[in-house]
């Protein structure tokens, strides 16, 4: 008997045959697609340039592929699913080959939602149809969930976040290249700094130089970028809690400055600093127990990409330090609820200082 896979071709029904789950990160999207179009796509993660261009790559190759109409949904909590379904109804031999974009506007999706999702995921063996998914947050609890498996074993998940400083700067120098552009290292590290966690910026900047003449015969210094772009970095608390991870005091300096110049609430900076120092007294724990790192990791919920910086952390940081900076935390969320007199930024600040030392003695006492 024929079936027909995920990428449209037919071939022969086999006992127990199923599609090994997929999961790309978005920078290596064009080398999967050289091996064919599936017909799901999920592109999830909240970096915006990233996440637009990864969609419209996939909407250029639909259409190559003679995907000619296109049905597009905006689903919230009161989205009514009986509008989506029809879409998927009704094609017969001569229609035209359809994508169905479906933009989930809002991280939560419902038990319906869900349930929906999951039988038109284990039905798309259709080549007529092209289902396009658009998701900016999912909550680590539904990404383990059946449904989501479904979407994994069916098509591909294509994975957005934001890059690290090193690979920013290799996006950077990639995107200078693409663009037939060359600057010397010191404008591609100025660059970096005006723009990071900003790559609609930084891509941004990058055409203006091109707009202005700018070539590979005519390298671009750190005045010109000076020219194109202001300080346009921007950094959430997550950024702040790996700065200190890392041991690194001058990026924590920098990315804490940002954050309470953007007017950040300090509630949530110190939850995250919190946060983070809890799991990290979890994993030394369960390191001095012995079990296996991998899944240490695992059940704290830390993501594989920074693994090496939370191992860092608790090879520098003793259980005791990390207890004396809960106390400190203590201390800060004292001052927040107006019980003890205390300026709550500088206080975070020397928090933020003991915890980014890369040869910790201990931690800064505030009384």
């Amino acid at each position: 008997m024929l079936r027909i896979d995920c990428y449209g071709n037919y071939q022969r029904s086999r006992k127990n045959t199923a599609l090994k789950p997929m999961k790309i990160p978005s920078k290596d999207l064009s080398f999967q697609l050289k091996r064919g179009l599936a017909s799901l796509y999920c592109v999830l993660g909240d970096e915006p340039l990233q996440h637009q261009e990864a969609l419209d790559t996939l909407r250029a190759h639909a259409k190559t592929a003679g995907y000619s109409e296109r049905a597009v949904f905006e689903i919230t909590p009161q989205f009514t699913w009986e509008h989506l379904l029809p879409s998927f109804q009704h094609l017969s031999l001569f229609s035209s080959k359809k994508v169905i974009e479906c933009r989930f506007l809002e991280g939560k999706i419902g038990p319906k939602a869900q349930e929906i999702l999951r039988h038109l995921s284990s039905h798309i063996s259709t080549p007529d149809i092209f289902l396009l998914l658009s998701i900016h947050k999912l909550d680590t609890k539904l990404q383990r969930s059946d449904w989501f498996s479904t979407l994994e074993q069916k098509g591909c998940i294509v994975t957005v976040r934001m890059p690290s400083p090193p690979e920013t700067l290799l996006w950077i120098q990639k995107r200078l290249l693409s663009s037939e552009l060359k600057a010397t290292p010191e404008a591609i590290h100025l660059l970096l700094e005006r723009t990071e966690g900003n790559l609609l910026a930084a891509a941004q900047a990058i055409e203006k130089l091109r707009s202005l003449g700018y070539s590979l015969a005519h390298p671009c210094t750190p005045r010109d970028i000076l020219k194109v772009v202001g300080q346009e970095a921007q950094f959430s608390v997550y950024d702040l809690v790996d700065a200190f991870l890392s041991g690194v005091v001058l990026r924590t300096t920098r990315i804490f400055a940002c954050l309470r110049d953007q007017g950040v609430d300090p509630i949530l900076v110190l939850w995250a600093i919190t946060r983070e120092i809890r799991m990290v007294i979890e994993v030394s724990r369960k390191m001095k127990a012995g079990e296996g790192l991998s899944m240490i990791f695992k059940t704290a919920g830390v993501w594989k990409h920074r693994e090496p910086l939370v191992k860092q952390f608790v090879e520098r940081f003793s259980e005791t330090q990390c207890q004396k900076a809960l106390l400190q935390a203590q201390k800060i969320d004292e001052y927040l609820k107006g019980r003890a007199p205390g300026n709550v930024w500088d206080a975070l600040w020397m928090l933020c200082l003991s915890l980014a030392d890369p040869r910790p003695s201990k931690i800064r006492d505030l009384s």
